[in-house]
């Protein structure tokens, strides 16, 4: 068997690093979520995502705080 290799695409990492950046505020998961430079779309999209695999309410008031800071708080109505 060959070995294989497989590349996380660009908008899985943004759905990895926003799960990540909440998870673990003030990591560096938030500085690589950065670079990414996610649309509005794109992190709309992962922020779905995140809250399926955390529904806590811990880990929402987390994301709101971080979506806030990070300069997305318009998202947090969408929440």
């Amino acid at each position: 068997m060959k070995p294989s290799i497989y590349l996380v695409s660009r908008l899985d990492q943004i759905h990895f690093k926003l799960h990540a950046a909440v998870d673990q505020l003030g990591s560096y998961h938030a500085a690589d979520l950065k670079a990414l430079q996610p649309t509005e779309a794109e992190l709309l999209e992962a922020l779905r995502w995140t809250v399926t695999h955390d529904p806590s309410d811990g880990f929402r008031f987390a994301t709101k705080l971080f979506l806030g800071g990070f300069g997305y708080g318009q998202l947090v109505d969408r929440l």
